[in-house]
C-alpha cells in the first residue's frame, strides 16, 4: 500500500488501525471492473431486485469500459487507484450499472391515461394499453 495516499473526504491515511472509513478500494485488490463488480455483489439494491452481478457476461463489460471508468471517477474520489467514498456513492454506482445493463420499464402515464384514471381507470386497465 501507498502509505502518503490521503483521503480527499477527510484527510487520513490509508493505514493502520485509524485508517480512513471512506477507503471502499485498494489497488492491490484489482481494477475498475472488479471494484464494480464487488459493489454489485455486495449491494442491497442488487439483491433486492433478484439481480446477480454474475449475470452481466464479460462481453457486455468489454465495450463498456470507459463508461465505467467515467463512472466511477464521478461517483467517488479515485487517488492513484484507491476508492474513496460513501455508501451512498456506491449506491449510485450499482443504480448507473443496472439502469445501463437492464433499464426498468418506463412508467409515465400520457396527458390522456391521467385523465382517465381521474375519471376512474385503474392502473391495471392503463398498463394494458402499453406497448
Amino acid at each position: 500500500m501507498n502509505v502518503d495516499v490521503r483521503c480527499p473526504r477527510c484527510g487520513q491515511g490509508v493505514e493502520g488501525e485509524a485508517g480512513c472509513r471512506h477507503l471502499r478500494w485498494t489497488p492491490d485488490r484489482g481494477g475498475p471492473l472488479e471494484f464494480t463488480r464487488y459493489v454489485l455483489e455486495t449491494s442491497p439494491y442488487t439483491e433486492g431486485r433478484g439481480f446477480q452481478a454474475g449475470s452481466i457476461p464479460s462481453t457486455w463489460w468489454e465495450p463498456r469500459l470507459d463508461w465505467l471508468l467515467e463512472r466511477i471517477l464521478i461517483r467517488l474520489d479515485v487517488v492513484d487507484g484507491y476508492c474513496f467514498g460513501d455508501p451512498a456513492d456506491l449506491d449510485l454506482l450499482c443504480l448507473d450499472v443496472w439502469h445501463l445493463f437492464a433499464p426498468e420499464p418506463k412508467r409515465w402515464l400520457s396527458v390522456e391515461d391521467q385523465g382517465a384514471m381521474l375519471a376512474g381507470a385503474s392502473e391495471d386497465e392503463l398498463s394494458r394499453k402499453l406497448p
